[in-house]
């Protein structure tokens, strides 16, 4: 993947939520090698066949969102939406961040058509 594309991106961001979107790129290449990476919505959006997450930082926490997140697993309760495809998870610190949950969504998700 392409990191420089969103590297304006990250400059933007607060340190804490640079360091979230560093930890889950390495997540992202390790689960997803086919992935790519497009600014779509003035946010990084990845994809490979098709797009399946995004990443959207705000003043308070960095959320790492779902195209078909209704469809995924969440035995935890940690994704927050209800609208009918999308769903999201706030993170906001790296060490806080469920780190086997979401490789397992990013691969799943990856998969999703």
């Amino acid at each position: 993947m392409n990191q420089t594309l969103i590297a304006p991106y990250l400059e933007a961001a607060p340190a804490q939520q640079v360091a979230c979107m560093r930890l889950l790129l390495s997540w992202l290449e390790a689960e997803v090698p086919a992935v790519h990476v497009q600014i779509k919505w003035s946010r990084p959006v990845f994809g490979t066949t098709h797009d399946f997450a995004y990443f959207k930082s705000t003043k308070k926490h960095l959320s790492l969102g779902f195209m078909k997140g209704e469809g995924l697993p969440d035995p935890l309760g940690l994704l927050e939406g209800d609208g009918k495809d999308m769903r999201h998870i706030k993170l906001y610190e790296p060490g806080t961040m469920p780190e086997a949950q979401i490789r397992e969504w990013l691969r799943l998700a990856a998969k999703q058509l």
